[in-house]
């Protein structure tokens, strides 16, 4: 079966012929078809992605509150590199720094997290400032993210040697370099424009036909609704059109006689003018192709790399249980973004803090539920490298990610070699 997307012109359409034939006198007829314009979703501008993607599409604001509330619960560890190994490593001044990024907004790391994917999915740009004790080049004190709709890059239009400057207004202009500013984003291609080549490309410009029909489908719905009130329009197209007091009169009679005067739902209007009925309420095609909703919003799940399942849409079934949909959309929607966002910090934060010393970040994945079954899976083939030789129980421990070598794999390889011996 094929499926339309819905039309709010065509409603605009049945409207504007339904004022025309009234000559639009009645302004009770007015209010009762009246609609607003459409949307105008333009693809560069950061506040509409706000404004018309967010906070007013019911598809697009639950998906991206999932990936950045998920994401921000993550915790983040630090590793020592020791040899050919990485050791987790506590109590540093990272550690500190992630607690309260920001003591002055009473910040949490999740907070700034939580921030930081917000805006890069709703803009495709994340911008974080990193404070020191007197500046920006002394060890990293405190973290801010600014909000991308009110930042403008400017550029030296160098495709080769960029200088990019940052400048970001909200009541007062700031000015940063651009080593001042850890900017996350997403691919842009439009690499002919050098004015736009700085900025990330939004997930939503990409989407934006698919956030307007979303927009004008409640839209529509909501109009169906206020319309259902009355089913159609009797007029007067005789000569002498009726006054007020005669359509007040004949109204109340024909509700009356049609439905009861307290119940107008499925009613007709009647107005001055010359009899005649018109159809007002929606054919059965024209509601069907309003019940679009999976279509949109596993087009958006599509962009963010979420499984719409997870969204209350029964009739995708592309796993075959909610923990296989969850652990895809923490691969496919989550560790991407976080992945982006520990490169980052590596090159940005970390050289500041541990000076010298080989240390990295990341996100700890192997503590996400959703994912302990590859960690399951991966232990076994560690404990099968360890028990063929290839490796130490400590080289499998660290490539699992724990503090210590695994037990088992230690009693495992033990035993192996007690047999050996034997």
């Amino acid at each position: 079966m094929k499926l339309k997307l819905p039309n709010i012109f065509n409603i605009r359409k049945k409207s504007n012929t339904i004022l025309a034939a009234t000559n639009a006198a009645d302004p009770n007829i007015v209010k009762l078809l009246s609609l607003t314009d459409g949307i105008s979703f333009k693809v560069n501008n950061s506040g509409d992605y706000v404004d018309k993607g967010y906070k007013k599409n019911v598809d697009v604001m639950p998906v991206i509150k999932w990936i950045a509330e998920k994401g921000s619960s993550i915790e983040w560890i630090v590793e020592e590199r020791k040899g050919d190994e990485w050791e987790e490593i506590n109590d540093t001044e990272f550690h500190e720094l992630m607690h309260t990024p920001n003591k002055a907004k009473d910040m949490t790391g999740k907070d700034l997290i939580m921030q930081h994917l917000s805006w890069l999915c709703i803009s495709g740009n994340s911008y974080i400032i990193p404070f020191g004790s007197t500046g920006f080049k002394n060890k990293v004190k405190s973290l801010d993210v600014l909000p991308s709709p009110a930042v403008t890059i400017e550029s030296n239009n160098d495709y080769f040697m960029p200088n990019n400057v940052y400048k970001f207004s909200i009541n007062k202009e700031y000015t940063f370099q651009h080593e001042q500013v850890i900017h996350s984003k997403m691919f842009n291609p439009e690499y002919f424009d050098i004015t736009n080549m700085p900025y990330g490309l939004s997930p939503l410009a990409a989407a934006a036909m698919v956030v307007q029909t979303g927009n004008d489908r409640w839209e529509a719905n909501a109009h169906v609704i206020q319309n259902k009130g009355m089913i159609g329009v009797l007029t007067d197209k005789s000569e002498f059109a009726m006054s007020p007091q005669q359509a007040e009169k004949l109204q109340e009679s024909g509700l009356q006689q049609l439905g009861g005067s307290a119940n107008k739902f499925g009613g007709v209007y009647f107005s001055r003018k010359s009899l005649d009925y018109i159809q007002l309420a929606m054919s059965t095609a024209d509601l069907q192709l309003l019940e679009t909703t999976p279509l949109t919003l596993r087009a958006v799940c599509n962009m963010y790399g979420v499984d719409s399942s997870m969204f209350n849409d029964p009739e995708n079934k592309t796993y075959n249980n909610r923990k296989e949909a969850e652990k895809a959309s923490y691969i496919n929607g989550i560790k991407p973004l976080l992945d982006k966002t520990s490169a980052k910090f590596n090159t940005h934060i970390v050289p500041k803090i541990f000076e010298g010393k080989k240390i990295r970040v990341r996100p700890k994945y192997e503590d996400i539920e959703a994912l302990r079954e590859d960690f399951e899976s991966k232990a076994k083939t560690q404990v099968s490298l360890v028990n063929s030789g290839i490796q130490s129980p400590k080289q499998a421990a660290n490539n699992l990610g724990l503090d210590e070598p695994d037990e088992t794999a230690k009693n495992i390889n033990n035993g192996k070699k007690e047999k050996e011996e034997k």
